[in-house]
């Protein structure tokens, strides 16, 4: 299933919430994944979280909707990222949705929002703005466990 970038915007426009409290986000090496509801409380949407470290500290926080379509992907310390341009991307980007394109657009995180993504070495931090952008609302206090 592919959506068209109306159907993408509309998905990012709409408030969504987590089904379960969450109280804690991985430390390094742990994976997780938190289950979102829409608005609507029909829509579904999964947000995983993958922090690897074998020689540095690397990670992942993804949206996806309908279980395997991705709608943004925000990576940190990952590899440089060429886009289908042949545009190169460092290691710190963020991809969204794009018809046609699924996730292989990506966009350096230093010029993609003033408000967003300040702190990348802070994952809390990282993780709340990725939230904010998402519209996934942050009810009550988390952290990560160490």
């Amino acid at each position: 299933m592919e959506l068209t970038d109306e159907a993408f915007q509309s998905l990012m426009k709409m408030k969504k919430k987590f089904k379960t409290d969450i109280s804690s986000i991985p430390a390094a090496s742990q994976r997780v994944q938190f289950s979102i509801i829409g608005e609507d409380n029909k829509t579904e949407f999964t947000v995983d979280v993958d922090r690897k470290s074998r020689i540095e500290m690397k990670s992942k926080v993804q949206e996806r909707y309908c279980n395997n379509i991705l709608l943004v992907r925000v990576e940190i310390n990952g590899p440089p990222h060429t886009n289908p341009d042949g545009s190169n991307i460092g290691r710190d980007h963020i991809h969204t949705y794009r018809e046609g394109y699924g996730l292989s657009w990506a966009y350096n995180l230093a010029g993609f929002d003033p408000r967003l993504f300040k702190d990348k070495e802070n994952f809390t931090s990282v993780f709340s703005d990725f939230c904010l952008y998402c519209n996934i609302e942050l009810d009550g206090e988390y952290q990560i466990v160490m």
